[in-house]
């Protein structure tokens, strides 16, 4: 649901072809749900009060769940989670290429966005290096971003506790922010093991 603030307005080219100077009210509109601030024409932020509607933002992620979930429903989980694997993967976030960039420059073995379900749960992770033949030896690496960071926690614990080696985690805002300082902690972590 959005709430319109009706008293907020700004006056901006509404683009007619035969009057370009036209200008029309955007009304400030915030979306219940996440915070979102955006701005609508009247008309539009009428339909949007009437119809109950989210924000675009929430609008797609409750469209992608659903998506999922009658994905999940007609194919089954590992179709499901294949699926978003692949996507995934072909189009990774910048912090995920700048590290299959250094794992690409040290000649690690690693597989991105590897498929991974034990006892109910279903994961995907970023990375699982291959530090040698056994199963141990296989090293779980998540890049956690904003969003991961602030509702991944559960998420975190859970896959800590079913995978059978060691699982690091990497900030993403270190990566971009201050991509030498994370590169030597992740390289550090992984000779330690």
């Amino acid at each position: 649901m959005i709430q319109v603030d009706w008293s907020q307005f700004e006056l901006r080219p509404r683009g007619y072809r035969n009057r370009p100077t036209k200008r029309e009210a955007y009304y400030r509109c915030i979306c219940e749900h996440c915070g979102r601030t955006y701005w609508l024409r009247a008309t539009d932020a009428r339909r949007a009060e009437q119809r109950a509607s989210a924000c675009k933002r929430c609008h797609c992620q409750a469209a992608g769940r659903n998506g999922y979930a009658a994905t999940r429903d007609k194919y089954g989980h590992q179709f499901a989670l294949a699926c978003v694997a692949a996507y995934q993967l072909a189009h990774p976030s910048k912090p995920e290429d700048t590290i299959r960039d250094w794992l690409d420059e040290y000649s690690f073995h690693y597989t991105c966005q590897y498929t991974f379900r034990k006892s109910g749960a279903n994961f995907i992770i970023d990375f699982v290096i291959l530090l040698g033949f056994a199963i141990e030896r296989r090293v779980a690496l998540e890049v956690n971003g904003y969003h991961h960071q602030r509702y991944g926690q559960v998420r975190d614990a859970r896959l800590r506790a079913l995978w059978p080696g060691p699982v690091i985690f990497v900030d993403a805002s270190q990566v971009a922010n201050a991509p030498n300082a994370a590169r030597a902690e992740l390289f550090a972590r992984l000779a330690e093991l």
